[in-house]
């Protein structure tokens, strides 16, 4: 049997469609907060809804792809295809809220699956690279949504029409690509109480928490980006890809720069 490389090319611009869906608004928090009249608080919830949901719904959405993996695959290509339908189709603060929850349950959905679908569709040999396509699907994910809205940061609709294109696309090339059965069935209905248990798995579990601790604590640094008051759109733009490139040293120096050297250097202030 052969490797079918088209599906975990698919479900991989499903974890871009993730991503770009997450930061749907993280370059433009100040302007979307006027845009839809709410404050900046709340337009930070429309991202902070994504990791909240996660930890509640990682283990259960394991153990569906584990039962049934195509169903479950097909549930979360359909709900970031409804989220941003409603995003587009409606410019309010409830319809964002409410599309960015759809795509925040689909989010553990398919960022449990890079491991699943590889195994699933991928002779043996091939597994590792079909692994590092999907992971670093979620990371150029992120890297569009910060293009995105650097690009055109005074234009909230636009935006999310762009983040919603991507979002449908990928979700239709998913489910076509799910039709057929995959080739290799691996293992399923592992109990979470087994998997606690294996050597090494609970330091790896307390590495991945606070490194993802660490890195979530700078974006929100990412909503000082809009600000209009001290600089325009595309400096605040470019301060984004500063504060993504360089980490929490980024945001931090943003944060320390006066205004005085606005004009020499990229600031968030």
């Amino acid at each position: 049997m052969s490797s079918r490389w088209p599906v975990v090319v698919a479900f991989a611009a499903l974890g871009v469609a993730t991503q770009v869906s997450w930061l749907a608004y993280a370059a433009t928090t100040t302007v979307a907060a006027r845009h839809f009249g709410v404050s900046e608080e709340a337009v930070g919830w429309l991202a902070n809804l994504f990791p909240l949901l996660f930890v509640v719904l990682a283990v259960p959405t394991g153990m569906a792809l584990d039962r049934a993996l195509r169903p479950t695959l097909a549930v979360g290509a359909v709900l970031i295809a409804a989220g941003a339908v409603l995003r587009v189709a409606q410019d309010a603060y409830w319809a964002a809220l409410v599309g960015q929850a759809l795509a925040a349950v689909a989010q553990p959905i398919l960022a449990n699956a890079i491991t699943r679908v590889a195994a699933a569709y991928l002779r043996p040999e091939h597994r590792p690279l079909g692994i590092a396509v999907g992971a670093g699907a979620t990371y150029l994910g992120m890297i569009i949504a910060i293009g995105v809205g650097t690009a055109i940061p005074t234009d909230v609709p636009a935006v999310v029409a762009v983040g919603g294109a991507i979002s449908v696309a990928a979700a239709v090339a998913g489910l076509f690509a799910l039709r057929g059965e995959p080739p290799w069935r691996p293992a399923s209905e592992v109990s979470p109480l087994r998997v606690v248990r294996v050597p090494g798995v609970p330091v790896l579990a307390a590495i991945v928490f606070l490194g993802m601790g660490s890195s979530s604590r700078w974006r929100p640094g990412w909503s000082r980006c809009s600000r209009p008051r001290t600089s325009p759109p595309t400096r605040r733009g470019s301060c984004c890809w500063s504060c993504w490139l360089r980490g929490s040293q980024g945001v931090s120096s943003c944060h320390r720069s006066p205004p005085a050297r606005l004009s020499s250097r990229v600031c968030c202030n």
